[in-house]
């Protein structure tokens, strides 16, 4: 008798010790899992990260003015260019400089990524079973949008200092940026099959046509 209740003690105790299966965690809660992290562990204080703030809008409002000024002054000075050799350099130099970003942002891409993530996170994050589409999109989509800012930023600055119409400097600035955004989408969809001759390729070509 006192076996069988033994038995069935056992029993009872092996169906309650059996461990209940974990749910792992889905991106969106690892992203707010650091995000709470960093936040619960910053170095600076509100004033610091205001008085940082303030000095970079002076410096970019200073910068931006200097560049006002020389682009206005090089317009004036292009305006007056007759010459066979400065038209012909006035057609080519916003060609070069789409080619010369293109493969800037290829080569750039190909040296840091383009999607960037710390040792710690690739030790930790990059090696769990969660999609890593969903966890590094956003850094995928933040350097598609800085390769398509700089971009429009380099094609308007060259074809305004060339003396192009607003018209022409709007379809240079636009042409360059979305180019460049391409490269860098290239680039990472590269990187995410593990193959990076094309990506080389690319940089030399446009390089070369840059030059």
């Amino acid at each position: 008798m006192s076996t069988v209740h033994t038995g069935a003690d056992d029993a009872l105790f092996d169906q309650g010790s059996e461990p209940e299966p974990l749910t792992p965690a889905t991106p969106r809660e690892l992203k707010r899992l650091i995000r709470d992290w960093r936040a619960g562990r910053a170095t600076k204080s509100v004033m610091e990260a205001f008085h940082d703030a303030y000095v970079v809008l002076i410096g970019a409002l200073m910068i931006g003015a200097m560049i006002v000024n020389v682009v206005l002054k090089a317009q004036r000075v292009v305006a007056q260019c007759e010459t066979e050799s400065c038209l012909s350099a006035r057609t080519i130099l916003p060609w070069a400089a789409f080619a010369a970003a293109t493969a800037a942002a290829l080569a750039i891409s190909r040296l840091f990524g383009p999607v960037l993530a710390s040792a710690a996170e690739g030790f930790w994050l990059l090696d769990a079973p969660i999609q890593r589409a969903k966890l590094l999109g956003l850094r995928l989509v933040a350097a598609v949008a800085a390769a398509l800012i700089g971009g429009a930023a380099v094609g308007a600055l060259i074809s305004a200092l060339t003396g192009s119409s607003l018209s022409a400097v709007l379809v240079w600035a636009g042409a360059t940026g979305l180019s460049c955004a391409a490269a860098v989408a290239f680039a990472a969809a590269q990187q995410g099959a593990e193959r990076h001759r094309a990506t080389h390729l690319a940089s030399y070509f446009f390089g070369l046509l840059g030059l």
